[in-house]
């Protein structure tokens, strides 16, 4: 529950967390289609798979990275902390 509690206390600095990680996927995006018009003239099949696995790779992490909104509700929820007794939140 230290964690919890950690971030009731600071939960600004989780939410800028979560957007900081949000804005580095969308660069990385970015940086890919920057990387296939690069290597398109040397093989644009793997150019296109590179840029793929990249954006593969990106989806799946920001949908992890968007779950953090979960813990948010779960540190904030009246009935989750009513799960654990006084003596476990402390």
């Amino acid at each position: 529950m230290i964690i919890a509690n950690f971030i009731q206390t600071h939960e600004l600095l989780f939410r800028i967390g979560i957007a900081d990680h949000v804005i580095v996927f969308m660069s990385g995006t970015i940086l890919s289609l920057a990387f296939y018009r690069i290597l398109t003239p040397v093989s644009k099949n793997l150019a296109l798979l590179a840029l793929l696995s990249i954006l593969l790779h990106t989806s799946l992490t920001v949908v992890i990275e968007l779950s953090s909104f979960m813990v948010l509700f779960l540190a904030k929820s009246k009935e989750y902390l009513a799960a654990f007794q006084t003596e476990q939140l402390q």
